[in-house]
């Protein structure tokens, strides 16, 4: 099998530099690096999706673990008691988070943004597994500014289904220079509105009556909760989860964006596979690990039985 399979999977971004290198991909793409075309698909480095996340930061009365850790004393006490035993504060220091995961608002629902979806796209957010938004907690700060002596409680605001569509191109014929990676966050109606709604709701619960209680002062949140300043916000302290997915699609063969069939070969290829998150027609509403290793496994089992290797 070695000699008659390559497999690739290098990820969302790099996974289409290596086609484009190699002549697989959009042809007025491939000519402006001087490239030859081997095989014209479209498709190779578009459809680039993310989810993006955007943290909400007050600083806390109560000590915590954290800033426990800051003086130098309980730090090296900590690393022998981890090093002893396994347990201690180093046992769950940015190790314990909360997650829940969200579905859409009222408001949300109701706004011009939601409506405008596509139908299937509606339809699909109506199911009640299905969310828009996913709250974490119990994060570090993500900040340079923020003092390692104090306590701080951040909310990762996480944006799910995005509707933004972004590209990975070649900046050269180079392989040695990085792609051009271009996400694209926030182009689209329904995630600018998505982004707005969830942060209200983030807010509501981070200046809930039960933390206000232990809450010092604001580090990092929009100055309102309208609309621009929320936009704001985001425009300053927005980053990638590095869950970029999406750019090598798997597909129907009448399907022109298609870049993979259903056994992860290339279209118009013997031998070439692709087996990473750039496969995935769109970005599961999940932390992407779990899809990851289930691409793996399943293009294995494909292998495995068109070689007979079980």
């Amino acid at each position: 099998m070695a000699s008659k399979e390559l497999i690739l999977s290098a990820g969302a971004l790099d996974t289409p530099k290596l086609l484009q290198l190699s002549g697989v991909g959009p042809k007025e793409e491939l000519s402006k690096h001087g490239i030859e075309c081997v095989a014209d698909l479209p498709g190779v480095g578009r459809n680039l999706q993310d989810h993006w996340f955007v943290p909400l930061t007050v600083q806390l009365k109560t000590p915590n673990e954290r800033s426990a850790l800051a003086d130098p004393e309980a730090l090296a006490a900590a690393r022998e008691q981890f090093n002893k035993d396994g347990t201690g504060p180093l046992a769950v220091v940015y190790g314990a988070v909360s997650m829940a995961f969200l579905r859409p608002n009222a408001a949300l629902e109701a706004s011009d943004a939601y409506k405008s979806l596509d139908k299937e796209v509606q339809k699909h957010l109506t199911h009640p597994t299905v969310p828009t938004w996913e709250l974490i907690t119990h994060c570090p700060p993500l900040s340079p500014f923020a003092d390692p002596a104090n306590s701080y409680q951040t909310m990762l605001v996480v944006g799910m289904l995005p509707q933004s569509r972004g590209t990975v191109t070649l900046s050269s014929s180079n392989p040695a220079d990085p792609p051009i990676s271009d996400p694209n966050l926030m182009s689209h109606p329904y995630d600018q509105r998505n982004l707005i709604e969830a942060i209200r709701v983030a807010w509501g619960v981070i200046t809930s009556d039960v933390l206000a209680n232990d809450t010092v002062s604001v580090f990092s949140a929009p100055k309102s909760m309208s609309d621009q300043d929320i936009t704001a916000h985001a425009k300053e302290t927005m980053a990638t989860t590095w869950h970029m997915s999406c750019t090598a699609k798997m597909g129907r063969p009448e399907d022109p964006m298609s870049v993979v069939d259903t056994h992860f070969r290339v279209k118009g290829f013997e031998g070439l596979r692709i087996a990473d998150m750039s496969v995935t027609p769109f970005l599961p509403n999940c932390h992407t690990v779990a899809p990851a290793y289930q691409i793996g496994e399943m293009a294995a089992e494909r292998l495995v039985q068109e070689y007979g290797l079980a």
